[in-house]
């Protein structure tokens, strides 16, 4: 569970505002970085590093398949999904939490019966998840 600790003090926030307004606020964003760095803080050198290039590569991924979808996913999203790699550190478990977070946003899909919803909570909601099993 530690690894998204930084998470579950910024989730109401983002969850809200992602369902309210169909935003994620760069200042929670933010908030969330800035938490999750100082979680880091105390950890080896590698760990850090692979935890920052996965993220960099998740967010590299997102913002191309945001340009290939137009817009299908939006960039709140796409750097949620960023930080979300930093806090887990870990490609396979990013991996399992993407997919529970496609199966969740898959149900909503279709328990609304609209085309776009917010993926917001899907994605902490597949994160911590992760976390629990860890």
């Amino acid at each position: 569970m530690i690894a998204c600790t930084p998470l579950l003090f910024v989730a109401p926030w983002i969850m809200f505002s992602d369902i309210k307004s169909r935003r994620i606020p760069n200042l929670a964003l933010l908030v969330l970085w800035a938490l999750t760095e100082i979680s880091h803080i105390g950890e080896s050198w590698r760990t850090q590093f692979d935890s920052h290039g996965l993220a960099i590569s998740l967010l590299l991924g997102g913002v191309l398949v945001n340009l290939v979808t137009q817009d299908a996913i939006g960039m709140g999203d796409v750097k949620l999904i960023s930080l979300i790699g930093l806090m887990i550190g870990r490609t396979d478990f990013v991996v399992e939490a993407l997919t529970y977070s496609a199966i969740l946003g898959l149900i909503w899909v279709a328990v609304a019966r609209k085309r776009s919803i917010p993926f917001a909570p899907s994605l902490i909601i597949g994160a911590l998840l992760v976390a629990v099993s860890l």
